[in-house]
């Protein structure tokens, strides 16, 4: 009874918060009072990656935890992708920091995808035939709560990019560049904003159509995810201007950036003979906001626009 009473407080308490970690902290303190165990850890799969780290322990050493990464290749894992308990004995194969009597191992998943796993491990004597049944029933509540926060990540970071490019929307950019800007801003460090804004967007619209531009942006957003240092920032401000922010870039690195990447643009086929206008601005005296250097690069580039021979231009006050 008194299993079922704090189970269901547990999951009262889940349903308020959304915030993983905290939950996961929840369900190992009534794993806790209700188990005897020697040590515990809850590996997860790192998003868009082979591996498997340690995201939460009881009883384990700073150094394990340091180095508890698994990679999806690795025996465990295969046998854990068939998504059954595994009962350890000591002279099983399996064996995490410590010696133990008896060792549970139990995958943590979702319509047959393998979100991670928990271990749990005693050293006096082994789990019991309860014990065991309550230790699956917290698994299988991690992994509904494992499956949810994914989802919520999921969609939040759809929110947060243009379907389109791929790139981030406005109100994205603006965030991560204001974080960035201002710690540029502290330590007295170089930030270069570029825009580029394509001439006459609606027009072309209206001669290729929706679809022909949509795929031209895609290849857009493309070009500026291989060619941009995993540092930048670039997000579609508006529908034909991409900004990029560039910490601890000069002005001279930036402009060779912005060549190599319009070149690049210039060769698809549907922007080959369309005037492409870039604007460089730059936090040189460290007091700029993202307005600001937004603003000083979009008028860069429309000067760029208007000129003949030349199409980036840095904004100068």
């Amino acid at each position: 009874m008194n299993f079922l009473l704090n189970f269901d407080n547990m999951l009262n308490e889940l349903r308020e918060n959304k915030y993983l970690e905290e939950n996961l902290s929840k369900i190992v303190r009534n794993i806790k009072n209700e188990i005897e165990f020697q040590s515990l850890g809850i590996f997860l799969k790192i998003r868009k990656s082979n591996h498997f780290r340690l995201k939460i322990s009881r009883n384990i050493s700073h150094t394990f935890k340091k180095n508890a990464i698994l990679s999806d290749d690795e025996p465990l894992i295969k046998e854990l992708s068939h998504f059954k308990i595994l009962e350890i004995n000591p002279e099983g194969k399996y064996k995490f920091e410590k010696d133990f009597v008896h060792l549970l191992i139990v995958p943590l998943y979702n319509n047959k995808v393998l979100l991670g796993f928990i271990f749990i491990d005693r050293l006096s004597s082994k789990f019991t035939e309860s014990e065991i049944v309550k230790f699956s029933i917290y698994s299988s509540i991690l992994s509904l709560g494992v499956s949810l926060a994914n989802q919520r990540d999921e969609i939040e970071h759809l929110v947060k990019i243009d379907e389109i490019t791929g790139l981030h929307n406005y109100k994205s950019f603006y965030e991560i560049a204001n974080f960035l800007l201002s710690l540029m801003n502290r330590y007295k460090r170089d930030l270069t904003m570029a825009v580029f804004k394509i001439n006459d967007f609606e027009d072309i619209l209206r001669t290729f159509g929706k679809d022909i531009i949509n795929e031209t942006a895609r290849e857009i957003g493309l070009i500026l995810k291989n060619n941009l240092h995993g540092s930048d920032i670039s997000g579609r401000i508006f529908k034909d201007t991409v900004a990029i922010a560039m910490p601890e870039t000069s002005v001279e690195n930036c402009v060779k950036v912005v060549k190599r990447i319009n070149k690049l643009i210039k060769d698809i086929p549907h922007l080959q003979n369309l005037k492409i206008g870039w604007g460089i601005s730059h936090n040189k005296d460290f007091s700029k906001s993202v307005e600001e250097l937004l603003t000083f690069a979009e008028q860069a580039a429309f000067e760029s626009i208007r000129e003949r021979e030349k199409n980036i231009t840095i904004y100068e006050e």
